[in-house]
């Protein structure tokens, strides 16, 4: 694989299907989007659930890997679908609720700080896309999930108990996954 890219790939590369199916180096080096979703939701570069310094994952790390990948698409896709909605809301009503519009605003920044970082300081095997980088934003992007799921819920109402459910599900399986890597 070649060095890290600064190229278009970097902007809009998606990494499918490997960004689920084998969310680990060098799966889609160069490739912003997968990468930082796979170090939001995994663990891309093999620092904390095996140790990449001697390998790859074996089948039982990368099984983990991608159930982690498809655990975090319902929580990216509502907040996703959230920020954008609030976005939306700042746009057309651009008076109302400063508060909603810092909500808005504070993804969209920690975003373009995390892109500006990864193409000013590249490097050869991508290590500058750190899902790490975001955790200020995660209140932001908790709020944007809840008023997505809230929109989604009240619009069709029968859709609260398995919505939950699924959520419950994703939960435990991720918290499975941050106890096994938590553990020495």
């Amino acid at each position: 694989m070649g060095p890290y890219s600064t190229g278009l790939s970097l902007y809009v590369g998606n990494g499918l299907p490997k960004v689920i199916t084998d969310p680990v180096a060098p799966s889609f080096r160069g490739q912003f989007a997968p990468l930082a979703y796979s170090e939001v939701w995994g663990d891309y570069f093999g620092i904390w659930h095996w140790n990449s310094s001697i390998g790859p994952p074996n089948s039982s790390e990368r099984r983990e890997t991608v159930v982690q990948a498809v655990v975090g698409l319902p929580y990216t896709l509502l907040a996703l679908a959230g920020w954008l909605a609030l976005l939306a809301v700042m746009i057309r009503h651009p008076a109302a609720e400063p508060a909603r519009q810092l909500v808005a605003l504070l993804p969209l920044a920690a975003l373009l700080g995390v892109l500006y970082f990864a193409t000013a300081y590249p490097t050869t095997d991508g290590d500058t896309a750190k899902g790490s980088f975001m955790l200020t934003a995660v209140p932001a992007w908790a709020a944007c999930f809840g008023f997505a799921f809230d929109g989604l819920t009240r619009r069709f109402p029968r859709m609260l108990v398995p919505s939950v459910v699924l959520l419950a599900i994703c939960a435990g399986l991720s918290l499975r996954f941050g106890l096994a890597v938590a553990s020495p």
